[in-house]
């Protein structure tokens, strides 16, 4: 595993691109060694704050590195803003330390950025980056579809179909969220169906900033989303009838369709200087 993540890493240096992401890869493989005998769960007990089972630990500074997550994925804290911790700390009724650990936390998942003197910032969002984390992304996903289909978890994939039916609903309601929802628990049902325990804390290290980039392409194009329902929906048919070819094609194209809508919407934003839908509110944090 740690070979093969090397392997794209190198690839990416041979043909000349500057990845953005090559210190997470290398703390990543320090990371998977420590962890290689662990055991990864990967459904575990949702607490107060985590919407969708993502927080692994009741810790106070999960929770609240959690719901500083949710909005700078729904740039409700924009990039660059400055996140002040007495005013999450009185928002949230806790202490600011807490919000300090949380804030560690965050930095780790290249959301925000701390600066010494000066405080906590959201991360720039940056169309190298972008590119670099899908090319990533697809390689250790067209892994996990390979796997799913070795190990065939019947639950696992009935819990991807619900997933799929749940897209389609939000789609055709155009309800962003719904169908990000729908789309992060697609890829969770995936993710425990593979088996592998190491490729699942891979992914899980690159999974905030994941999740911050699909909710910008879910948003820039919320009004047609049919497109990303029907590759769903072939990727987990392929899955299911073990036809690897026909789940690496549907994933590509997925994978494709969001980097490609991501940075659509990455300028959009940056040109228009808008939030990523007419509905959201965008609040400057003072």
């Amino acid at each position: 595993m740690l070979r093969f993540i090397q392997q794209v890493f190198n690839n990416f240096l041979k043909k000349g691109k500057k990845c953005q992401l090559h210190k997470t890869i290398q703390a990543i493989q320090k990371s998977a060694l420590r962890i290689s005998n662990k055991k990864i769960l990967l459904q575990p007990k949702t607490v107060k704050g985590d919407k969708m089972g993502l927080i692994n630990s009741s810790n106070l500074s999960d929770i609240v590195a959690e719901q500083i997550r949710e909005k700078i994925i729904k740039m409700e804290y924009k990039p660059g803003d400055k996140i002040v911790e007495s005013k999450i700390a009185k928002e949230l009724n806790v202490s600011q330390s807490p919000i300090r650990e949380s804030l560690r936390i965050l930095e780790r998942n290249m959301l925000v950025k701390l600066i010494p003197r000066k405080g906590a910032y959201v991360s720039e969002l940056i169309e190298s980056h972008i590119e670099s984390l899908y090319e990533i992304l697809s390689e250790l996903l067209v892994l996990v579809g390979k796997k799913c289909i070795a190990h065939y978890d019947a639950a696992s994939l009935k819990q991807a179909e619900i997933a799929t039916e749940q897209a389609l609903i939000a789609a055709k309601e155009n309800d962003i969220d719904g169908f990000y929802h729908s789309v992060i628990k697609f890829g969770v049902s995936c993710l425990s169906g593979c088996k592998d325990d190491l490729l699942v804390h891979v992914i899980q290290e690159l999974f905030p900033t994941m999740r911050r980039i699909l909710y910008l392409s879910i948003s820039y194009r919320y009004k047609n989303l049919t497109e990303n329902v029907d590759l769903l929906k072939s990727g987990k048919d392929a899955i299911m009838n073990k036809n690897f070819k026909a789940a690496e094609d549907a994933l590509r194209k997925w994978m494709k369709l969001e980097k490609d809508n991501s940075i659509k919407g990455l300028q959009a934003e940056l040109v228009l200087g808008v939030g990523p839908t007419p509905s959201t509110t965008i609040n400057q944090i003072p």
